[in-house]
């Protein structure tokens, strides 16, 4: 069964603007969200470090 629901297609700012309606002046909630919504990508840079740098320092954009 597919579900139109708007909520289920949001973005991740979008999701945690609502979740942030929902749990109103609950800033840690919000901050706890805020922060497991970054952790893929900083895993993500993490693991791909290595080859971002390689791709920075062979592509002529290093420190100029």
């Amino acid at each position: 069964m597919i579900v139109n629901d708007v909520n289920s297609r949001a973005t991740i700012p979008l999701g945690l603007q609502a979740f942030f309606g929902q749990q109103g002046n609950e800033w840690s909630l919000v901050m706890a969200a805020s922060v497991i919504s970054m952790l893929p990508t900083v895993i993500i840079l993490v693991l791909l470090q290595k080859h971002l740098v390689r791709g920075i320092v062979t592509s002529g954009l290093g420190g100029r």
